[in-house]
């Protein structure tokens, strides 16, 4: 039996919050532009100390700022999801929120950077750790350190990479070029299948919510095709992309219980031809606007592919 998802948020709740990040978005890039690092830049002159401390603490600014409002449209979005007639219930608090984001921003300057995977760890805990079905708290099961040696081995790879074709150009440059376009792709999907599966790592009632194992290599040939038809399109696939990346991933993800036996799995119904037209209607629609329509798009394109989504008992 299919038990389908629910999504009930309208635009105009969350409006506010996506409005309050779009003026710090304009109050952002007004700065930026006008006292910091690409100011001089603009100017045709090297940053000084003060422009490059201007524009290092208005990404701070408008990191934090987004990371707060979002806190408003996560803690709504997830409390309008239901499943037969019970709701998903966030009860994370917006006060730890702010503390684990000052931490967060803190520790990841001064460790240069190295922190921020913990810190996204820590961000995706909040959420999920907050939040309940049937009384029944969801806890996310991901780790910092994975996600670390992720991140450092991608780098490494295409540091790697990059210096072989920097070293090509001298000698060949059209080999420089291929060595680029064959190896980016396919580092790339490698990448995004150990960070997505990064993400889908959850427990709730004693029962493991996690991506098939066995599906390794058709999932890294699938984004390698996916991510080409990006590049190639010049972003044009983006819709149908989009809507081919979550129909294959949550098609392929189990609900196992103690013995490692499969008691549930996620289905969805959506269909890439009518369903990527839609994405691109309300993104044109948020275009049209100048952003003003995009809590609504948000809302529409969630339920949208919520509302199609089921669980289904094995």
């Amino acid at each position: 039996m299919k038990n389908y998802l629910d999504f009930n948020l309208k635009g105009d709740k969350i409006f506010s919050y996506f409005l309050i990040l779009f003026l710090a978005m304009i109050a952002y890039i007004t700065v930026e532009i006008t006292f910091g690092s690409n100011a001089a830049v603009l100017a045709k002159m090297q940053p000084t100390v003060t422009q490059q401390l201007i524009s290092v603490s208005l990404y701070v600014f408008i990191f934090t700022v987004q990371l707060l409002c979002m806190f408003y449209v996560y803690r709504y979005s997830i409390n309008s999801i239901s499943c037969k007639d019970e709701k998903l219930v966030f009860r994370g608090n917006f006060n730890e929120m702010v503390k684990i984001t000052i931490k967060g921003m803190l520790l990841t300057i001064i460790t240069l950077g190295i922190y921020s995977v913990w810190f996204i760890r820590n961000v995706v805990r909040f959420y999920a750790d907050n939040t309940s079905y049937k009384g029944q708290k969801i806890s996310f099961k991901g780790t910092g350190l994975y996600l670390f040696v992720v991140i450092f081995l991608y780098m490494l790879v295409v540091s790697i990479f990059a210096f072989l074709a920097g070293y090509l150009v001298s000698v060949s440059p059209y080999s420089s070029i291929i060595l680029m376009v064959v190896t980016f792709p396919i580092t790339l999907a490698v990448y995004l299948f150990y960070v997505y599966n990064w993400y889908i790592n959850f427990e709730f009632a004693g029962k493991k919510i996690t991506f098939r194992a066995d599906q390794k290599c058709k999932t890294i040939l699938f984004l390698l095709g996916q991510s080409l038809l990006v590049i190639l399109t010049l972003g044009l696939y983006t819709p149908f992309y989009i809507v081919a990346l979550y129909k294959f991933y949550v098609t392929r993800i189990d609900i196992k219980d103690d013995n490692n036996s499969i008691t549930h799995s996620l289905g969805c119904d959506l269909k890439c031809g009518a369903d990527s037209l839609y994405i691109f209607g309300q993104t044109l629609l948020t275009i049209i606007t100048l952003g003003l329509y995009y809590s609504w798009a948000y809302c529409n394109i969630s339920k949208r592919f919520i509302n199609k989504t089921y669980i289904k008992e094995i």
